[in-house]
């Protein structure tokens, strides 16, 4: 049984623990039990199939990802959350072998996991441009 509970974490001093919260704030993140072999419990993060948003979560149309590497395909897939937390956070990410995962903070910068796999190497920066 589960409770719920209030922590105030600095985006500055601690992008990792921001971004995961996030992530599981938009994210219907799945928890694999291995146990019958051997292995603990995780949770399935970073690649596209397990990108299913969370019930109160509305997605927008997608938008074309700013690259100035030249590759006008790339799209953005959006969403935000129905309920106000920490100001408004948009929630972006992209799939193009590697996953990228942005989230649009309310002071205008970006919180940004460019090999979302992984937990951690969340960064952040200024304008949308600077994720690539």
């Amino acid at each position: 049984m589960g409770f719920k509970m209030t922590i105030e974490v600095d985006v500055d001093n601690n992008p990792d623990a921001v971004g995961e919260c996030l992530r599981s704030a938009f994210f219907d993140e799945k928890v694999i039990n291995r146990h019958a072999e051997g292995h603990e419990e995780y949770r399935e993060v970073g690649c596209y199939e397990t990108f299913d948003w969370n019930d109160g979560v509305i997605p927008f149309p997608p938008t074309p990802v700013l690259v100035q590497s030249g590759e006008p395909d790339l799209m953005w897939t959006r969403a935000k959350l129905r309920r106000l937390i920490f100001g408004q956070i948009e929630c972006r990410y992209v799939w193009d072998g590697d996953g990228t995962l942005a989230f649009h903070l309310p002071d205008g910068r970006w919180l940004v996991n460019t090999d979302c796999k992984k937990s951690y190497g969340w960064a952040l920066v200024d304008s949308e441009e600077e994720i690539w």
